[in-house]
């Protein structure tokens, strides 16, 4: 237990400042792109509007798998109705 307990302790303190140094690195990273989008030109705004546009338009990927506005229950009678479906049509 006292390895642990000094270990532990020790092996944070040296690990400490390259997990830090790593986070400044990536804060850095996001300022200096903060600081281009507010910058930014013409093309890159024409850019970034076509994207907010395209993902307003862009549509689901179907049925949902699971989904809450139902009482369990409901859906678990559906899926079972589904499945029951599903297998008489491979039957014929």
């Amino acid at each position: 237990y006292s390895g642990a307990f000094l270990g532990i302790p020790l092996w944070r303190w040296l690990r400490l400042p390259r997990a830090n140094e790593e986070i400044q690195r990536r804060n850095t990273w996001r300022s200096k792109k903060a600081r281009q989008l507010k910058q930014a030109g013409r093309g890159l705004r024409d850019r970034i509007a076509a994207a907010a546009s395209w993902a307003k338009r862009r549509t689901g990927f179907g049925e949902a798998l699971y989904d809450s506005s139902q009482p369990a229950q409901r859906a678990a009678a559906r899926s079972e109705l589904d499945d029951m479906a599903a297998f008489d049509k491979r039957l014929r």
